[in-house]
């Protein structure tokens, strides 16, 4: 057993070094007040659990429109069906209500296997979610701006994504998610409809209105990839986290 020293020990030793890993060292001062945060994780999870109970009995993946994921894998209004192995539709729930993370485009693992989040940035992305108390990500709907892999992994570009985006805002008008987290610069502007940086944006709550005039909580932070060059930024995308699962 690992030896932690507070008086009441609110993490298993799995999910001790899974946060370790993910670079929250609780040993030290400056991470003690992550504890008033997981109090909160572990006060929602319970609801979060309950709600998804409820939802899968009322929906199930047929509920999906058919006809758009088609018009995705059909596409060719832009340059990069050229090159593409894979469009890259989305993956997870597709029960209302659910979580919606969105990237900004495939990178090579994800355009070779047809899936979103399929490389090293998939597997932080993974233990991101573990953290908060989201088990395994098919509990969230999964998916990108751009659904194509541009060349190269560079940047998709500003016509690339807005010949994607009205495939996204059909998704999130199908999938009526109860909030959304954005990963990244590019997925962030597409949905907030502004050219703000990562810095300027992540910390605080943010809304998008759907086709049905809902106000859907928007979240965002850092994309893995941007994490794995710079680990030292962790602890950011952990208190992104903590706020989206705070939101109701």
């Amino acid at each position: 057993m690992l030896n932690i020293p507070f008086k009441k020990k609110l993490f298993s030793d799995a999910q001790y070094l899974l946060l370790k890993e993910i670079g929250i060292n609780l040993l030290t001062n400056k991470d003690l007040n992550c504890l008033n945060k997981r109090e909160i994780v572990n006060f929602i999870k319970e609801d979060l659990l309950i709600k998804n109970v409820h939802q899968s009995n009322e929906n199930n993946d047929g509920d999906f429109s058919q006809s758009l994921k088609s018009n995705i894998l059909n596409c060719k209004s832009c340059s990069l069906c050229n090159s593409r192995k894979n469009v890259v539709v989305g993956s997870g729930s597709t029960s209302i209500g659910s979580w919606m993370i969105i990237g900004e485009a495939p990178g090579e693992q994800e355009d070779l296997k047809g899936m979103p989040f399929a490389g090293k940035s998939g597997n932080l992305l993974d233990e991101m979610l573990r953290s908060v108390g989201i088990i395994d990500r098919s509990e969230c709907f999964i998916t990108n701006v751009v659904k194509c892999r541009p060349p190269g992994n560079r940047n998709p570009r500003t016509e690339e994504v807005e010949e994607c985006r009205p495939f996204l805002l059909e998704q999130i008008n199908l999938l009526k998610p109860s909030k959304i987290i954005v990963l990244g610069k590019i997925a962030a502007n597409a949905i907030l409809s502004n050219k703000n940086s990562i810095g300027e944006l992540r910390g605080r709550v943010h809304y998008f209105i759907s086709k049905d005039s809902r106000r859907i909580p928007v979240i965002v932070s850092y994309h893995p990839a941007y994490l794995l060059r710079r680990p030292e930024e962790k602890h950011l995308a952990w208190d992104d986290l903590c706020l989206a699962i705070s939101v109701h």
